[in-house]
């Protein structure tokens, strides 16, 4: 456990961790893009993003996020077992938390 005295964690875990938060983080970014170019356009600040413009095609888009998306799963496998498993149970919410302002008021 991170508390116990003694417990240290490895630097190379710790970087892949971080690698992986980066990665996860950008690909909600993707998905968020992808779901709201549509909107996007009748905001003021978020009405140059590169989707909402067609700077990059909605193809492009998902193409980068498979990719992004494949090396996010090549760092989480990377790591001990037990980020593994919480890994794959959380996967559903990079998908789902870009969305969820649909159903939700609060951030």
């Amino acid at each position: 456990m991170l508390g116990t005295p003694g417990f240290t964690v490895p630097m190379s875990t710790m970087a892949l961790f971080s690698v992986g938060s980066l990665g996860c983080r950008s690909a909600g970014c993707i998905i968020n893009d992808f779901a709201d170019r549509d909107i996007d356009k009748h905001v003021d600040r978020t009405k140059a993003r590169p989707l909402t413009t067609g700077e990059i095609t909605p193809t492009q888009a998902g193409v980068f996020l498979t990719g992004l998306m494949a090396m996010n799963f090549g760092v989480l496998f990377s790591l001990p077992p037990e980020c593994i498993k919480l890994g794959l149970a959380v996967t559903p919410l990079v998908f789902l938390y870009p969305t969820a302002k649909r159903w939700f008021k609060f951030p």
